[in-house]
């Protein structure tokens, strides 16, 4: 894997995150990264799939997460809350 900081064509497997995601250190500059760095799920909270239905949910027009029955309250519509 490249280095997204120096470049370097050779970083290394290097543990793992607590998520269980990949980290690699380059041995030219020693910074440890993810594959994930640089995009939209670097560091973030939530899984992949939620990313994608929460992508997902907002390109169908969803506007608010009470909306979303998918995502937000197990999969029940906001109606069947009332």
């Amino acid at each position: 894997m490249q280095c997204p900081y120096c470049d370097h064509p050779k970083a290394h497997k290097h543990d793992r995150t607590s998520k269980g995601n990949q980290r690699f250190k380059c041995p030219q500059c020693g910074k440890t990264f993810t594959e994930t760095l640089n995009t939209i799920y670097y560091r973030r909270q939530v899984t992949a799939e939620e990313v994608e239905t929460i992508l997902q949910s907002h390109a169908e027009g969803w506007r608010f997460a009470s909306e979303s029955p998918s995502l937000w309250n197990g999969g029940q519509s906001a109606s069947s809350h009332q």
